[in-house]
């Protein structure tokens, strides 16, 4: 049977519609290929990087007397990791970095790091959401140092007991680092004795710092 040119434009104009239809609804991972089949494509970096995820909030207070050069440090820590199994024991293992208590500039060089930490078992608090929080003298008067960046790593621990650490590259001793809170209460405004990152009057004052991966091999 013979169909007329009108029969033959209307179908072709049906099918190309159903097509435009098809690649309109696919998700940005999908792809429709031309033999009509369909894959799926790689989830984009950007997407995985969101599924580890590490916060630090800190503020600093007065302390050892009515000295106002004397200061503790409150640090919370939120670590999300979404490719871990369900089981597993999160540790958060910590140390600053050490510097002159009165230099101005930190000399990188005259630096120590890994300085006063220690290891503290973190708490679930959510599906893949572990927390902890930590307080730490990070200067006193009387000292001739004071603590600055915090550095840490996180310690996996599965139910066999076996141990991997995660921190945020994939160097052999590669670790996170937090801001120096003196230098945060300092950009935020106010200084380290009042205002931003600072606890006054009992009231808490929390400042999300800035959290960077340090690349390191040796």
């Amino acid at each position: 049977m013979l169909k007329n040119k009108s029969q033959t434009t209307g179908g072709v104009l049906l099918g190309l519609l159903i097509t435009s239809i098809v690649f309109l609804s696919l998700p940005q991972n999908v792809k429709a290929q031309s033999n009509d089949s369909i894959t799926v494509a790689p989830v984009a970096v950007e997407q995985i990087k969101d599924t580890i995820k590490t916060e630090v909030l800190g503020q600093l207070i007065p302390c050892c007397g009515s000295y106002f050069t004397s200061k503790d440090g409150e640090y919370k820590i939120k670590y999300t990791n979404t490719f871990l199994p369900w089981g597993v024991h999160v540790y958060f293992y910590y140390g600053f970095k050490e510097v002159s208590r009165t230099a101005r500039v930190v000399d990188e060089d005259a630096a120590l790091h890994w300085q006063k930490g220690g290891e503290i078992e973190m708490v679930s608090t959510a599906p893949f959401v572990w927390e902890v929080s930590i307080l730490k003298q990070l200067t006193n008067r009387g000292f001739s140092t004071r603590l600055a960046d915090l550095q840490f790593v996180f310690k996996i621990v599965d139910e066999q007991e076996n141990i991997s650490w995660e921190r945020g590259n994939d160097s052999l001793m590669g670790y996170y680092q937090a801001i120096d809170l003196f230098q945060a209460a300092d950009l935020f405004g106010g200084g380290s004795s009042s205002g931003k990152c600072s606890k006054d009057a009992g009231t808490d004052n929390f400042c999300r710092l800035y959290v960077t991966s340090i690349y390191k091999i040796k």
